[in-house]
């Protein structure tokens, strides 16, 4: 198995058409999951398994 190696950066040839309307899913998304942790008393309790993936990944 070989290891993955990225494109080097700026990468070429996006399709912008297509990657807006996903960027603007995902911060829709992530302003809805912002409001919620805003909301609760704790929001450690959903943020705890990111926390953990992070400290995993990195």
């Amino acid at each position: 198995m070989n290891p993955f190696v990225p494109q080097k950066l700026p990468v070429k040839n996006l399709n912008w058409e297509r990657l807006s309307f996903l960027i603007g899913k995902a911060n829709s998304s992530f302003s809805m999951y912002s409001g919620l942790l805003d909301a609760l008393l704790n929001p450690e309790i959903l943020l705890a398994p990111i926390t953990t993936q992070e400290a995993v990944v990195s």
